[in-house]
């Protein structure tokens, strides 16, 4: 099995390999790398010896690729290209959001606020897939597999998840006139235990 150790330096091996390559020079290689001829030199001996191939022709005057060393280095060449697509893939992510995001919110509140800046968010970044429920149930985001949930009032605490303030929620006590007109208008909190009301609930309370 390699180690993590094994393979960053059997990486550092394959790109000194590569650099000398296409070079055809220890020297010019280590210099292209920043590091000494005797590293390049000696980095490309362990990589042989691990490989149980010669790479390179060696001569007091220049260096040539083996016929086992130019398949390696083709080999090289197109493992490092995949390397290159996935780190140009990865960061084309990073600049333009993509993929799919799970979120669940309050009934009302997302419909009336958060679809409309959803729905030109997905408009803007076409990568982007969201899938929306609309929940005034308390949830455990990570019990229920979302990304993200909007919630009213105060946030547990939880080293999991991350909250972020969004605005203000005022609430409002609201009758018809024809009702007043016929009860009365209440006074205090306690008045309201003599009216008709329709209850909320929410997380548990009224």
């Amino acid at each position: 099995m390699i180690t993590p150790a094994g393979a960053v330096e059997s990486f550092r091996s394959i790109i000194h390999f590569v650099t000398a390559a296409n070079v055809l020079s220890f020297t010019e290689a280590a210099g292209q790398l920043g590091i000494s001829k005797s590293a390049i030199g000696k980095s490309i001996t362990l990589l042989e010896k691990n490989l149980g191939v010669a790479l390179f022709h060696r001569t007091t005057r220049k260096i040539s690729l083996t016929t086992e060393g130019e398949s390696y280095l083709a080999s090289c060449l197109i493992a490092l290209e995949t390397l290159q697509a996935a780190e140009n893939s990865l960061r084309s992510k990073m600049t333009e959001p993509s993929g799919t995001v799970r979120i669940d919110m309050p009934a009302a509140f997302g419909r009336s606020v958060m679809m409309p800046i959803l729905l030109d968010m997905a408009e803007r970044f076409t990568q982007l897939k969201l899938t929306i429920t609309f929940n005034d149930k308390i949830i455990d985001p990570l019990d229920v597999g979302f990304d993200l949930a909007i919630r009213f009032g105060p946030m547990k605490d939880s080293a999991d998840l991350v909250a972020k303030k969004l605005n203000e929620q005022h609430l409002v006590f609201a009758a018809s006139p024809a009702y007043l007109q016929r009860y009365g208008s209440p006074k205090t909190f306690e008045d309201l235990t003599q009216h008709r009301c329709i209850m909320a609930w929410r997380g548990g309370g009224h």
